[in-house]
């Protein structure tokens, strides 16, 4: 007869707690299914394939706390390398952000540059120009460059949109 692993502990407890008949008659499983009168070491025998049960029970169990263990610990290593590689990407990320804003600012200076000397270029082409046709209106003749006050003026506000 297979019997369940409390009902083995349960007759035990019987035995151990009473003596004799009594203990049979108080709800010993093993009493109540006849097994002791069929074998007298049938307790024994049931509790010692308990014991052994249980023990190979605790060695597979102790095996995968083992394998569990040094699944945890290579867990926790591959996280320590994810962390490392984090913090390296990050650094790298402020070096680079860091080298972007300089050259944003690089740029933007050498960009005010160049407009401002593509400015004075165009406004020295104008006053050429201007400095020409007032020659050539006044003399009919092309002439040196000179430009009045009055021409100078007018030749900045138009430069600057007013």
């Amino acid at each position: 007869m297979n019997l369940t692993d409390n009902e083995i502990i349960k007759a035990l407890e019987c035995c151990i707690s009473h003596k004799g008949i009594v203990a049979c008659k108080s709800g010993c499983p093993f009493h109540e299914q006849e097994l002791c009168m069929e074998d007298g070491d049938a307790l024994l025998k049931h509790s010692l394939d308990l014991i052994n049960h249980q023990k190979s029970q605790i060695k597979t169990l102790n095996t995968e706390v083992d394998i569990l263990i040094r699944k945890n610990d290579a867990l926790k290593d591959e996280i320590a390398e994810q962390q490392a590689k984090i913090e390296r990407l990050t650094n790298s990320y402020k070096q680079c952000a860091w080298e972007r804003d300089v050259f944003v600012e690089d740029f933007n200076r050498l960009d005010a540059n160049k407009i401002k000397a593509n400015g004075i270029k165009e406004f020295v082409e104008r006053l050429k120009c201007n400095a020409s046709i007032l020659c050539d209106k006044v003399t009919g003749l092309p002439c040196s460059y000179t430009i009045s006050n009055y021409d100078f003026n007018r030749l900045v506000k138009e430069m600057a949109g007013e």
